[in-house]
């Protein structure tokens, strides 16, 4: 296996099964509600949980390996639930909604982020593996497959000339501290004097070198990323200081030596550096301060909620700008309340969304709204109606933000408004669906009755497709195979020539390949570019034999 943190990666497949995935935790989300609420096993639980293994399976495929276990457990958290429906326990029931929530957030982040962070699952996983009895997964399980000794650091902590018996029991206070998530300047320094006690008391014993690793972890406690998991790490330092003060022999398993080299090896430091180069270690790990930032994100609205609140309030504004630009001289009080409030409604909305700039501008002209003179003013209800244009540019540009870059309308001119470019994606489409449509229905009919009238518009048709995808696709490959299409069906007509069946399919598959490009975009699916290049190289022999 892997190690378990890489960062970019390619999301095309797990864009490709995110639906059907999410589809299936929805499913099983209803289900457990109805197992939890009526104290019986639905009819439909077996043949989703059937559904629920299989996209684990599909995520192992993927290398997806934490997502994968998150699902796979999750199930079978739930087969347990429902051996005893009458007396399910409430933490089960907590783990595993939280667990199918957290595999939801995850699949947007890492499809929109283009990331792959499955530490961001280690808590649920770790949860998960509590409740099923399991040994738990770390995020070090990886470099500890490659770990055979441990590595020696410098120490550059202040030397301790007398040792103190008060060491557990400070490491006990500022261990209290870390999990208020407190790391003030006096809990920092705390620990930093733990550690060098700790190294003085292990001069020329076993644990020496893994006490030199612990006091380079409390000395960057600052920079370290700290959530349940990590935490857990801290409380097993807390137990090794114990075994260590009450047996000089101690020595720690490479599996705490691991978890620890991980973190220092995520601080990014000089250190992490040298321990990198010693341990000849390749594989890659995030900084911890790019973790804090990142987990944020994996927070923030999920795709299909971008999608649903953008076209609910793009339908509101659109709605009251037009009524505006059309009855705004003869709008009655009571009409103008209504507005009003909408207006408001908006721009509560936005301010949420953290567009606080759109929402102060639509604040400004909202008290047009309740001022039935003003209203009537030309000059005035344009500056609204701009504010409203303006709010809903910017909807258009967060929703995109908020789309996966493989799922996104290429941006060709900067100065278009996003409303107009949406606009014209679909329009151009529909009619490239249409041409598509038309053109594979004629070569359809001239297979059945082979005469040249019948495909006699073929040529300019295809040209016209090629445009059209060359836009909607922005793919070279699939404009040059139209083109050589028309052009070997052009040679055909000059040199009278019936078209052979071999040469019909390679024509079908370019209208194929468009067709099923078109139904990805409209199902928010990413498009597989591959499919235009064997259509390319499957005309360019057209273009052979013509």
């Amino acid at each position: 296996m892997a190690d378990q943190t890489t960062v970019s990666f390619n999301p095309t497949s797990l864009l490709m099964v995110k639906s059907e995935i999410e589809r299936s935790i929805q499913q099983i989300e209803i289900l457990v509600t109805s197992l939890i609420e009526e104290r019986k096993e639905p009819l439909e639980l077996d043949d989703a949980l059937l559904h629920l293994k299989q996209c684990a399976q599909v995520l192992l495929l993927l290398k997806q390996y934490n997502l994968s276990k998150v699902v796979e457990y999750s199930a079978l958290l739930i087969i347990e639930m429902a051996k005893e429906p009458e007396h399910i326990k409430q933490r089960n029931a907590f783990v595993v909604s939280h667990a199918l929530l957290s595999a939801k957030r995850y699949i947007d982040f890492s499809c929109l982020e283009e990331k792959s962070i499955p530490q961001f699952l280690l808590c649920d996983l770790n949860a998960l593996e509590q409740q099923l009895h399991l040994p738990k997964t770390t995020e070090a399980a990886a470099l500890e497959q490659v770990l055979d000794h441990i590595p020696e650091v410098a120490f550059d902590g202040e030397q301790i000339t007398e040792s103190s018996v008060y060491v557990h029991q400070l490491y006990k206070i500022c261990l209290k501290q870390l999990f208020r998530q407190n790391t003030s300047t006096l809990n920092s320094h705390a620990l930093k004097a733990v550690g060098e006690h700790l190294v003085h008391l292990s001069m020329n014993k076993p644990s020496s070198s893994y006490w030199k690793l612990v006091y380079q972890l409390f000395a960057h406690i600052n920079d370290v990323f700290l959530n349940v998991t990590r935490l857990r790490i801290f409380v097993q330092i807390e137990k090794n200081i114990d075994n260590f003060l009450t047996k000089s022999n101690f020595k720690p398993s490479m599996s705490e030596v691991a978890n620890i080299i991980y973190i220092c090896l995520a601080q990014d430091s000089a250190v992490s550096e040298k321990l990198q180069e010693q341990l000849e270690y390749s594989g890659h790990i995030i900084a911890d301060r790019d973790l804090s930032g990142l987990r944020k994100k994996l927070f923030s609205a999920d795709y299909e909620t971008v999608r649903t609140i953008t076209q609910l309030l793009t339908e509101e504004i659109t709605a009251i700008y037009q009524e505006l630009e059309v009855k705004y001289q003869n709008l009655s009080t009571e009409r103008l309340g209504v507005l009003h409030q909408q207006a408001l409604a908006i721009k509560q909305i936005l301010s949420v969304l953290n567009m606080h700039d759109i929402a102060s501008d639509l604040e400004q002209y909202l008290p047009l709204l309740q001022n039935p003179t003003q209203i009537k003013q030309e000059s005035l209800v344009n500056q609204l109606m701009q504010s409203l244009l303006s709010a809903l540019n910017h909807l258009r540009l967060y929703a995109r933000q908020k789309t996966p870059r493989l799922l996104r309308y290429k941006v060709v001119n900067q100065n278009i408004a996003l409303d107009r470019l949406d606009d014209a994606y679909e329009t151009l489409s529909q009619e490239l669906q249409s041409l598509i449509d038309e053109g594979s229905n004629q070569l359809m009919q001239y297979v059945v009755t082979p005469e040249q009238n019948l495909i006699a518009t073929l040529p300019t048709l295809l040209d016209e497709i090629a445009g059209a995808a060359r836009f909607v696709f922005d793919n070279d490959s699939i404009y040059q195979a139209a083109l050589n299409s028309a052009r070997f069906i052009e040679t055909c007509f000059e040199e009278q020539i019936i078209i052979k069946e071999n040469d019909i399919k390679t024509l079908l598959s370019v209208y194929a390949s468009i067709d099923i490009a078109l139904k990805e975009m409209k199902n928010h699916q990413p498009i597989m570019l591959d499919m235009f290049t064997v259509a390319l190289n499957n005309t360019q022999q057209l273009q052979a034999v013509a």
